[in-house]
């Protein structure tokens, strides 16, 4: 049912946390949309019995008062930039989160109240570096973070947990009982669930970038066991726009184990499909809802949402109702802005669309929470800041303390309706499709293996670099040293001036052959082995391995006058990417922004031909906007031209750090998954991200994995880890394995700045 009417608003003032001074400073659209979604969250929050209100007014007091008897209170004074709050069961327990990203624990279980924080490593510059293993400290952080976004915050019933969006620590002793994994994009909600046994992750990886091509943007949920410290659950809504403000929104209810969020795909696909010259009218939004707890249930859409539909907004617990907040419009609702009314809050039957209750107010509204038997809505009113430099909007009234909760009765229709059921939560993990038995119980069995030689790398890096070539490599520094294969299967070394045959048994190398590097030449082999690429100015060329000193076995690939090609670090499996830029003085194509499209990103196969070009600029990749990986991810068991594969292995990263491998067949592009590893949260020593110390690899069924201490050799047949290479001292490594000579080849750099390449002789 389409509950609003859709049409444009300019929002007078929630809407203008998503200003153009906030857009103009390096925000995109979606960031925009992020802010304002922020801006209609408020430091209001009800205890899981719905016992106890807890908020902060506007002199920065934080309350705790029974909603029974008011005149139970308990207050207590916190720093300004209070943002959110979190309450245990009781409300005895208060988790709090603050404009600069620091998190707060306060108790009201002790005699008087008392605020702890987080503590936080800041740099002499005033930057967080990351949070400090120290125990809470009553001293506020001076920085925790990036100012512009709010960094959400959950403590469990009990009280005993706070959840942030790295780690889940203890309440008493802030020791890490979970470090959380790495989300691409940003954390919208955190959430116990499950009588806190597990805990909700809800995430939005936001794709447009400032400057650059826009990626792919979508919405995640993930459930993790924090006994077992796995993933349990993983819902992907991907395709996502998320440029309206209530699609940065995530409502959840602990009484259903229900998860509501906003789609926004329909309207985009019907945007998408109009005909060049049309406008058409904008469709609804769906109000989306889903059970993260059950394995395989499907999105049910309850609602169709306008534009108008307040950035704040609540969903009731059993699901019968809908209510939102949003500031008046001119156009529609003059008749109240008359009145001297600023903002309305409107609940909505979820069924009909039918208003229940209309609520005006002179204040922004906003953080609006409902009681667990959903018969009762607060928000709270205050006035809005600019979210940049937290400033108050002009134009909008101080609000009285006694003003400050709005709490608003639901008459009897609003709960009459027929409550939505609780779901029980699986007991076990949710498989995907094609997963087999034993997946992710991997057997393993311990195996350090040792070097078979070792080859010091150093010498011939440091030959490599005194020789004065010219270093073509594209917003990177060069590889110091780089193996490859022939066309005939042999291991060779390439080492700047020269390509040398390499005895994997014994790491000699034989006689070489030379490249075609000088000082205004610069060369990288092909995938294949079978020669080199060669930029040089405005001209790419190819020359073959065995005669690539010869002029008449040369051959002009691409030539681009007003262009200089160059190679991009690091290189694509299977192809060589080369980066073309354009000189000042090019004429070149602008993009919608006005912006200069002066680098051409091309990836070429073994023999120079075409296989993909796509189109950026130099400014957006120097400031990290532009992304040079232009190619999207294959499916399983498909080849990077999207060939099915009928027989073979598939290995390849998965979410959150893991590492996914998967037989391929019998028929073509069928996919069992067979091996996955690292989706954990178990605890990290430094609290630091894990850095895997080396690229994966696979050769047969015989595939490597790295992790922040050892390389593990795992035979995916079999579904057996035995064989582990300690790499806790190495740095920026490459693998490769030669299942045929039970080998594996390591290339590294040491602690000592030594580059080596090692041998293992496989068990």
């Amino acid at each position: 049912m389409y509950l609003h009417r859709i049409r444009a608003i300019v929002a007078a003032g929630l809407a203008v946390l998503a200003s153009s001074h906030a857009l103009a400073s390096g925000f995109t659209g979606q960031d925009g949309a992020l802010l304002e979604a922020e801006g209609a969250r408020a430091p209001l929050a009800l205890s899981g019995d719905g016992a106890w209100r807890l908020h902060v007014d506007s002199h920065d007091v934080l309350h705790r008062a029974s909603l029974a008897d008011p005149s139970r209170e308990s207050t207590l004074q916190l720093p300004h930039g209070v943002r959110v709050l979190s309450a245990s069961n009781d409300g005895s327990k208060v988790a709090l989160s603050t404009d600069h990203q620091c998190i707060g624990l306060v108790d009201f279980a002790a005699d008087a109240p008392k605020l702890a924080w987080r503590p936080w490593v800041v740099n002499a510059e005033g930057d967080a570096i990351g949070p400090e293993a120290a125990g809470w400290t009553p001293q506020l952080p001076a920085n925790c973070g990036d100012r512009a976004f709010i960094r959400p915050v959950a403590i469990s019933s009990d009280g005993r947990l706070v959840a942030t969006t790295d780690a889940v620590v203890d309440a008493a002793t802030n020791r890490v009982v979970a470090s959380l994994p790495a989300v691409q994009g940003h954390v919208l909600r955190l959430q116990f669930v499950d009588h806190d046994a597990r805990l909700l992750i809800a995430s939005a990886t936001m794709g447009e970038r400032w400057e650059a091509p826009a990626q792919p943007s979508s919405l995640g949920f993930s459930v993790w066991d924090l006994a077992r410290k796995t993933l349990v659950n993983d819902i992907e809504i991907d395709g996502t726009p998320l440029v309206a403000a209530t699609a940065m929104q995530v409502g959840f209810s602990p009484q259903t184990g229900a998860l509501f969020y906003v789609d926004e795909r329909r309207r985009d696909r019907a945007q998408r499909s109009a005909k060049p010259g049309e406008t058409p009218v904008p469709l609804p939004l769906d109000l989306v809802q889903l059970a993260p707890g059950a394995c395989g249930s499907a999105p049910r859409t309850r609602a169709a949402i306008g534009d108008d539909v307040g950035a704040a907004f609540v969903v009731d617990p059993y699901g019968r109702w809908f209510a939102s907040a949003r500031p008046l419009d001119a156009a529609h609702d003059a008749a109240e802005l008359a009145t001297g009314a600023r903002s309305v809050l409107v609940v909505q039957d979820l069924a009909s669309g039918r208003q229940l209750e209309r609520v005006t107010s002179k204040y922004a509204l906003a953080g609006l929470v409902a009681t667990p038997d959903g018969a009762t809505l607060l928000a709270l009113a205050s006035q809005p800041r600019e979210p940049e430099t937290g400033e108050l909007i002009a134009g909008w009234p101080v609000v009285p303390d006694d003003e400050q909760v709005l709490t608003v009765r639901l008459p009897d229709a609003a709960t009459a309706a027929a409550r939505d059921p609780a779901r029980a939560w699986e007991r076990d993990v949710c498989k995907e499709g094609g997963e087999t038995p034993g997946a992710r119980a991997m057997a393993r069995s311990e195996h350090a293996l040792k070097p078979l030689w070792s080859r010091d790398l150093s010498a011939d890096a440091q030959a490599a670099a005194s020789s004065e070539l010219k270093d073509c490599n594209a917003f990177s520094p060069a590889a110091t040293m780089s193996m490859f294969k022939s066309a005939d299967g042999g291991l060779w070394l390439d080492l700047a001036t020269h390509v040398a045959k390499l005895d994997p048994l014994t790491g000699r190398t034989g006689d070489g052959l030379p490249t075609p590097r000088t000082k205004t030449v610069c060369s990288i082999v092909t995938p294949a082995g079978n020669g080199f690429l060669n930029a040089g100015g405005d001209t790419l060329t190819w020359r073959p391995l065995a005669a690539a000193t010869d002029p008449t076995r040369r051959r002009v690939v691409e030539r681009h006058p007003g262009w200089t090609a160059s190679f991009a670090q690091p290189q694509p499996a299977d192809a060589v990417r080369v980066i073309w830029l354009a000189s000042p003085s090019t004429a070149v194509d602008l993009d919608a922004g006005g912006n200069r499209q002066d680098l051409l990103v091309v990836d070429y196969d073994g023999n120079g031909k075409r296989l993909h070009a796509s189109r950026t600029s130099e400014s957006a990749v120097e400031e990290g906007g532009g992304d040079l990986d232009s190619d999207p991810v294959p499916t399983p068991c498909h080849d990077a031209r999207g060939t099915p594969l009928a027989i073979g292995y598939d290995w390849r990263a998965g979410p959150f750090g893991s590492q996914r491998g998967m037989t391929c067949g019998p028929l073509p592009g069928m996919a069992r998954l067979v091996w996955w590893s690292g989706a954990s949260i178990a605890p990290r020593l430094d609290n630091s991200e894990t850095a895997p110390r080396a690229q994966p690899a696979i050769d047969g069924a015989i595939a490597v994995v790295a992790d922040d201490s050892q390389l593990h050799v795992v035979n995916l047949a079999l579904q057996r880890e035995f064989a582990q290479i300690d790499m806790s001292n190495a740095t920026d490594g490459r693998a490769w394995v030669l299942a045929n000579k039970r080998l594996v080849l390591v290339e590294a750099t040491g602690a000592d700045g030594h580059r080596w390449l090692r041998a293992y002789a496989l068990p």
